[in-house]
């Protein structure tokens, strides 16, 4: 996909995306995440969206990102969030394992985000986030 036909989903994804990863960082400082950094533009040039940074001892990534089929094997493009602390870095990829999960519509990139609940998210992140930083600390004392 080159540039100006990404360009046609990129406008209504960062529209719809923006007020979510906004809901999501703020209900991570609910949790007590502390030093959070302001929401920037992420450019991994086969895709590209917004994210924030959990700066504590350890760096932790929230990513809400815009891929290009091209690169991955499938038409349109799909939005993801990715997370560092995930085995697979993505936390929320909606129909992306299945034979759905190329958006060839702007419009579908609205429908899609139907099904993001930033506050469920926040949940899993900050609960795999506590995960690691325990095991973490575990192997520091082992060592």
């Amino acid at each position: 996909m080159n540039n100006r036909q990404y360009k046609v989903f990129e406008a209504p994804f960062l529209a719809v995306a923006r007020p979510l990863i906004e809901q999501l960082r703020s209900a991570l400082q609910e949790r007590g995440f502390e030093a959070l950094s302001e929401i920037v533009p992420v450019d991994h040039d086969v895709s590209r969206g917004i994210g924030f940074v959990v700066t504590t001892d350890d760096d932790l990534y929230v990513e809400l990102m815009l891929e290009d089929g091209d690169a991955h094997g499938y038409e349109g493009v799909a939005p993801v969030l990715n997370c560092s602390v995930f085995l697979s870095g993505q936390v929320w990829a909606p129909e992306n394992f299945t034979e759905n999960v190329g958006i060839t519509r702007p419009e579908g990139i609205v429908e899609r985000f139907q099904h993001f609940d930033p506050y469920e998210v926040a949940h899993r992140v900050a609960r795999e986030w506590d995960r690691v930083r325990n095991e973490r600390s575990r192997i520091r004392e082992i060592a």
